[in-house]
């Protein structure tokens, strides 16, 4: 066996088997559906609204806010769920939504919550930080 393909091989396989996932991807696979959660959770149990005008407040399915008050949607967002910074904005946001400020104005900010994320290091370890937001 060649040495060039042996170190082929081995530049393929840890390709393959060893990626390392974007910031971004480590945000929308499990910090967007934990900040959602909050929400939802907020808007269901803090502030009394039935599922149907959570989901109508945050334009989704009454399903999918059923989904998220029992953690069945969301799967891995733990780490998440329990990060200060990440709770007090979805509180916050929960809040804005109640007061009749439209989600599409309220979840803007939450690339700001993602920058502050990353700059902190609060992303899994094996995040490699190609955002240039």
């Amino acid at each position: 066996m060649s040495d060039d393909f042996l170190v082929t091989f081995i530049l393929w396989y840890n390709s393959v088997n060893c990626r390392l996932k974007t910031a971004c991807e480590e945000v929308v696979k499990y910090v967007l559906p934990a900040y959602r959660s909050i929400i939802a959770k907020d808007l269901v149990y803090s502030f009394g609204l039935t599922q149907e005008q959570a989901a109508r407040t945050m334009k989704i399915s009454q399903a999918v806010v059923s989904y998220y008050i029992t953690a069945k949607r969301g799967k891995g967002v733990k780490r998440y769920e329990e990060l200060k910074v990440l709770n007090e904005k979805a509180h916050e946001d929960s809040r804005r939504l109640v007061n009749g400020v439209p989600i599409e104005t309220v979840t803007a900010g939450f690339c700001d919550l993602c920058t502050l994320l990353r700059k902190n290091n609060m992303l899994k370890e094996e995040v490699l930080d190609t955002c240039t937001h």
